[in-house]
């Protein structure tokens, strides 16, 4: 996943720089099309990574929103085994460097951009 995040980085990029050189208006939609498609396809991942880190926070707090207190003491030990438990939250990475939230989209496309303005000057 790593390797396909740097890839985007950089097609987004090229892409970016083809748009501003391209002649006619046909290859401008064209590459503005692909463009178009890059975006989106790394975004769905990104979004369904954020979307489930969202949810596994939300049924960590499930278990301190109860009223463990008032239960056994076998309960609240299972209580306390689940919350250990529901500690470990998936999320989606990009090898072990980063992992894929809107905010690692944002990033991604910032990265393009810069990339796109040392090729420009």
């Amino acid at each position: 996943m790593f390797l396909y995040v740097v890839m985007f980085s950089i097609m987004l990029c090229a892409s970016i720089f083809q748009i501003t050189i391209a002649t006619t208006t046909t290859q401008k939609l064209l590459i503005l099309q692909y463009f178009l498609f890059a975006i989106s396809s790394i975004f769905v991942f990104c979004w369904h990574s954020n979307k489930v880190l969202e949810q596994s926070q939300q049924v960590f707090m499930g278990p301190y929103e109860s009223e463990w207190w008032k239960m056994g003491a076998k309960q609240r030990k299972e209580v306390l085994i689940l919350t250990g438990q529901l500690k470990l939250f998936p999320i989606f990475s990009a090898g072990p460097f980063n992992k894929l939230t809107v905010s690692t989209f944002v990033t991604i496309l910032k990265g393009a951009y810069s990339y796109y303005t040392l090729l420009r000057n």
